[in-house]
């Protein structure tokens, strides 16, 4: 995922360039850069477009977007050791301001369906091999999953998640 962000000079979007968050230091470096290729001092620096999880730090009522908490935020991803696809899941549904080792204790996994992920969990509780083996055919994985769904878990594109 391709963390990227369009700033740009004094409300001109022309006097703009994508930059590269994953490997950019800060607001000193973004305002230099813009300086050195339009050869002017500037007022502000605004921000017209973000990709991948900076989105989460970007303010499009103000064309704004929150240096300090994506640096600080960039800077703890990656020791929890999820793909950046799972966190943005996980924040599309909570938002910014959540704690990086919530979505890795709430992580449960990838599945096709909800009645995949329902089959899965039942199968790591060992709660449906309490039944005999004929009388599982009988359990209605479907109604299951939709029970898990309405309260105690959520999905993102795929991605599983507990509520904490």
């Amino acid at each position: 995922m391709d963390n990227q962000a369009f700033f740009y000079i004094d409300g001109i979007p022309t006097k703009g360039e994508w930059f590269d968050l994953d490997t950019i230091s800060g607001w000193d470096e973004v305002e230099q850069q813009l300086a050195d290729k339009f050869d002017t001092e500037i007022d502000e620096v605004l921000c017209a477009d973000v990709e991948g999880l900076a989105k989460h730090f970007y303010a499009s009522s103000s064309d704004s977007f929150s240096m300090t908490e994506w640096l600080e935020f960039r800077e703890s991803k990656d020791s929890i050791g999820l793909a950046d696809e799972v966190i943005d899941a996980y924040m599309e549904n909570m938002g910014s301001s959540c704690d990086l080792d919530d979505i890795l204790e709430a992580y449960q996994g990838q599945f096709d369906s909800d009645e995949d992920f329902a089959i899965d969990l039942l199968e790591q509780t060992g709660d449906i091999a309490a039944l005999p083996g004929h009388l599982s055919y009988y359990f209605d994985y479907e109604k299951y999953a939709r029970d898990l769904m309405m309260g105690d878990f959520f999905a993102v594109n795929g991605y599983y998640f507990r509520n904490l």
